[in-house]
Order: structure tokens, then C-alpha cells, then sequence
């Protein structure tokens, strides 16, 4: 899990949110709440969870802030993406994969940006993920 935020502040906002909103309703005794109240609770709510403590620690337990290598295993990503990484620390198969690497034909409507993308894409070394997404055929 890469988003601190997600992680550490708003995992906390949900779980508060899901107490207090049992709360209200069992006062209210309604199933529903109303617009009103959700802004109340929300108001209620979000001080107590996104404080300067949570966002740092979020960022200090995802491994973003210190930089912390251990918190991503490498079982936990793309096979294909990591493959694509290691050819990057070898360089002269990157030159390889440059000199056999044809950019396809774009069609007329696509534009400049299309050719400026085109040629970036024959003059640096682009990951093979990449170019099958950006440049199919």
C-alpha cells in the first residue's frame, strides 16, 4: 500500500465514521441521516483524524518518508514491471531494445503530440509495458 492517507488517516476516519454513525442512528433511530447531519459528522470527524501525527506517520509506515525498502516486498508486484525495471540497470540492453524498437505508424488525427511522443519514445529507452500501452498498433 503506497498512499499514507489511506494507510494511517482516513483507515481511521472510516472506522470512526462507522462508530459514530451507529451512534446516531440508534438515537435517532432512523436508518437514514440526513445531508445535515453528514456534514456535521464529517466536521466532527475529519479534525480528529487527519492530524499532523497521522499524516506522518502514514507517511513514516508506508516506507515514502524516511525511505524504507523493507516495506515493499517484491512478492507484492507485477512480475512483468519488475522484469521491465532490472532491464533498466542494464544498459547495453537498453540499447539494444533502442536500436530494434520501431515506433508504430500513428494515425493522421492523433497530432503533434502523438509525433513528439513518437519521437521521445525512439530516441530514450521507454519500458516494454509502456509503449505496448501507449503505441498500439
Amino acid at each position: 500500500m503506497l498512499d499514507p492517507l489511506d494507510k494511517c488517516c482516513f483507515r481511521l476516519l472510516k472506522a470512526q465514521w462507522d462508530k459514530r454513525l451507529v451512534e446516531v442512528q440508534r438515537m435517532s433511530g432512523a436508518t437514514k441521516i440526513s445531508k445535515a447531519s453528514f456534514t456535521q459528522l464529517v466536521d466532527e470527524l475529519w479534525p480528529i483524524s487527519l492530524t499532523p501525527e497521522n499524516i506522518k506517520s502514514g507517511f513514516k509506515s508506508t516506507g515514502i518518508y524516511p525511505s524504507d525498502r523493507t516495506k515493499y516486498p517484491k512478492a507484492r508486484f507485477c512480475s512483468q514491471m519488475i522484469a521491465s525495471y532490472n532491464l533498466q540497470n542494464f544498459p547495453t540492453k537498453n540499447i539494444l531494445l533502442m536500436v530494434h524498437y520501431q515506433p508504430p505508424v500513428f494515425r493522421d488525427e492523433i497530432g503533434r503530440k502523438a509525433k513528439r511522443l513518437k519521437s521521445y519514445a525512439s530516441k530514450t529507452f521507454v519500458p516494454s509495458f509502456i509503449r505496448e500501452r501507449c503505441f498500439k498498433k
